[in-house]
């Protein structure tokens, strides 16, 4: 286990991709889903 390691972090999905989130993206959706996002 690494250190800060947080169970709830295994869950963190992109709600639209389903791409599992890394610890330093926010909300609901990973940076590429977020990127489309903006651009519409």
């Amino acid at each position: 286990m690494p250190y800060g390691y947080d169970k709830t972090r295994l869950e963190r999905r992109c709600t639209n991709c389903q791409k599992l989130l890394y610890v330093f993206e926010v909300g609901k959706l990973c940076i590429e889903c977020a990127r489309m996002e903006s651009k519409k």
